[in-house]
């Protein structure tokens, strides 16, 4: 009986952490919709959106608010999954993009810097949807707080002449094994001959 318990225990604190994280998301996302649902429905956002690379693996994104009402709420869409390190805070991955609670008067502009795949479409009030356009590169976040996640370097493509390979040779020798295991295939091949 005690077994059973225990198990029971276990299932639900594993459901509880699923839960909580899950929760999480639901409610930067009802908080979203709350302040699009709260906006007058004569209110149309409008903005721009520029994406600035950080080095490798790292983006500023600038947003523009050029309507005449606030701007509550964005989100933006990428290429893959992967975002993370976001700066200012009050941003949240979501599949392929991520999902901010901002605060963008009329005329000002927020920057937000993330580490990740860079983005293609940013939405505004969920409903107007705004272009990316590509801005030069900077040397580091002008945000105090942000710290890009590491690069992983990739593996390099071809051998560097010391790798070994099948044969006996190496991935930079030209396939020498192959070919002293050729000469001696010539050879036996003499001595049967003369053995005839």
């Amino acid at each position: 009986m005690s077994i059973d318990i225990a198990q029971s225990e276990g299932r639900s604190l594993g459901e509880r952490r699923r839960g909580g994280r899950i929760a999480g998301v639901a409610a930067v996302l009802a908080v979203v919709l709350a302040l699009a649902v709260a906006a007058p429905a004569w209110a149309t956002p409008s903005g721009t959106a520029t994406l600035a690379p950080i080095g490798t693996g790292s983006y500023l994104l600038t947003i523009q608010n050029t309507g005449a009402d606030e701007i509550k709420s964005l989100s933006a869409v990428g290429s893959s999954e992967g975002f993370s390190n976001f700066d200012p805070a009050g941003c949240i991955p979501a599949g392929g993009g991520f999902i901010c609670v901002v605060s963008i008067a009329p005329g000002a502009s927020t920057q937000i810097c993330y580490s990740g795949p860079a983005v293609t479409q940013v939405s505004l009030e969920i409903t107007v949807h705004v272009p990316v356009t590509s801005a030069p590169a900077v040397a580091s976040c002008p945000l105090p707080g942000f710290t890009p996640a590491p690069v992983v370097p990739a593996p390099s493509a071809g051998g560097t002449g010391s790798a070994p390979v099948a044969g006996g040779g190496t991935a930079g020798s030209g396939g020498s094994g192959h070919h002293k295991h050729k000469k001696h295939n010539h050879k036996h091949h003499k001595h049967k001959k003369h053995k005839h």
